[in-house]
């Protein structure tokens, strides 16, 4: 199954960090990442280099770092950061 064949299941995950990160964000810019995880796979979505199985998906200045779990029917999100910190962090 390729990532444009993505199920449309159960809710994405979020890594603690991610949640944090969201929750310390003001609502409009919090609601325009949320959408956007929920249209994946569109987006501006590229393999993540670093780490085999993660992509990247740009949400204007911010970075969203996933993977897909369970034959892509369930999306992992393990990073949300400024686009400058996400690559310093990494997964």
């Amino acid at each position: 199954m390729s990532m444009s064949e993505r199920v449309q299941g159960q809710p994405p995950m979020y890594s603690r960090q991610a949640e944090k990160f969201l929750l310390g964000l003001d609502k409009k810019p919090r609601e325009r990442i949320k959408s956007s995880i929920e249209k994946l796979p569109k987006g501006d979505v590229i393999p993540y280099k670093e780490q085999d199985g993660y992509f990247r998906l740009r949400v204007g200045s911010w970075r969203i770092l996933f993977r897909w779990l369970e034959g892509h029917e369930q999306i992992l999100i393990a990073l949300v950061e400024g686009r400058g910190q996400a690559y310093k962090k990494g997964v």
